[in-house]
């Protein structure tokens, strides 16, 4: 027996939606711990900032292949098992990821050895986390109308953001109290997994397909989002290589170094994401319209144009809220335009898609954004700034939004 999502929406948005934003935050908690660890802990043991974007990128890479697979699975077995068995794995890598860095920064390892370890267990958290969204996404499409579905799609993405900002602002606060990085991960960790451990019993399950029946399967290439799938891919490859080199940016435009500059990207980060909530909470649902997308894309450039240029922390804290501010819109609304363009049964298929090719785009944002910052240093920020400002274009004539 399982809840019929489809007969009863109120009930099971109750009882379900709060845990899916719940696994959000600790899962987005996890992310911003490592981005903002990594750099930080590389420095200390004069590591390349390229072998810092090589663990993300290509631990990003197997994403590509595994959310697709785990939203489909979700729309066959129901929302229920596919999260909580990626949150709980999700959570032990995470805190694999903690005990690691803490190791190589107390004993002596090659820095090959570092890595390869590193990116191992990155590769089981890119992989298990990537079911996390499109489960959490297909579950509100289960429960919520089309028309409903761009709201509720940029809640769900506030959460993701608490989870972002919970797991910098723990950085920045441990931080300033002498509180190893390493440390937070662990935190983060343990919580992740226990949480996932009761999703199992306690979250509702959902309407399934009928035995032996395979849920349609939707692909990038499908002409219904093909478009919306092209500004998703390159997005998130620029929010990839800003979000990855945040930690150089502050150390070399601020001349700081160790917990000193894991505190003021800790402030860095929190200001972005912070303006993100704002925009995903409050105003994705009152702002709409053909410029809406090309608007968020042009602000955002501007604002970090001038990250590139920032002589003091008071400055690159602003550049980074107008940019979380405008990125805030982003996700959101390609979210919305790509699950109103298909049917039910392909609700978790299409969120797996999506979170597919943003995968794609965080294994090519760090690592250009690695070679690219070790070749020009802080302008990076700049030629990120020119690349959004093609998207402003492109989002202009090939993406309208829902009506």
């Amino acid at each position: 027996m399982h809840d019929t999502i489809g007969t009863s929406p109120r009930l099971s948005a109750y009882r379900g939606v709060p845990l899916s934003r719940a696994s959000l935050v600790l899962f987005g908690a996890g992310q911003s711990a490592a981005f903002i660890a990594l750099p930080i802990v590389f420095r200390q043991l004069d590591i390349p900032e390229s072998a810092a974007g090589l663990v993300f990128g290509l631990a990003s890479v197997v994403s590509i292949f595994s959310a697709p697979l785990l939203g489909r699975r979700s729309d066959a077995l129901g929302r229920r098992y596919v999260l909580a068995g990626c949150l709980t794995a999700y959570g032990i890598a995470t805190f694999l990821f903690g005990l690691a860095l803490y190791y190589f920064t107390a004993a002596a390892a090659t820095m090959i050895g570092i890595v390869a370890i590193l990116l191992g267990i990155r590769i089981v958290a890119g992989g298990m986390g990537s079911g996390i969204f499109p489960a959490c996404q297909g579950y509100l499409a289960d429960c919520f109308a089309s028309r409903d579905r761009l709201r509720e799609s940029g809640r769900l993405s506030a959460a993701m953001n608490f989870g972002l900002l919970s797991g910098a602002l723990a950085l920045s606060a441990f931080g300033a109290l002498g509180w190893r990085a390493e440390w937070t991960l662990l935190a983060i960790g343990v919580a992740a997994g226990g949480f996932g451990a009761f999703l199992a019993a306690a979250f509702p399950d959902s309407v399934r397909a009928a035995p032996g029946a395979k849920p349609p399967r939707v692909t990038a290439g499908d002409s219904r989002i093909r478009l919306v799938i092209l500004l998703c891919i390159v997005f998130v490859t620029v929010q990839g290589m800003i979000q990855q080199m945040l930690g150089f940016l502050v150390q070399d435009r601020l001349a700081l170094a160790g917990d000193v500059a894991a505190f003021w990207t800790g402030l860095c980060f929190i200001a972005a994401v912070v303006a993100s909530m704002v925009s995903q909470a409050l105003l994705v649902s009152r702002v709409s319209g053909r410029l809406v997308l090309p608007a968020a894309f042009i602000v955002a450039a501007a604002a970090l144009f001038m990250a590139a240029r920032a002589g003091s922390g008071v400055e690159l804290i602003a550049c980074l809220f107008v940019t979380g501010l405008a990125f805030g819109f982003v996700f959101p609304t390609l979210m919305g335009l790509a699950s109103i363009r298909v049917s039910r049964e392909e609700q978790g298929g299409v969120a797996g898609v999506m979170v597919s090719m943003s995968a794609f785009g965080m294994a090519a944002g760090p690592i250009s954004g690695g070679l690219l910052y070790q070749l020009v240093g802080p302008p990076t920020y700049a030629i990120a700034a020119a690349v959004l400002a093609l998207l402003a274009v492109m989002a202009l004539f090939q993406a309208p939004p829902p009506e």
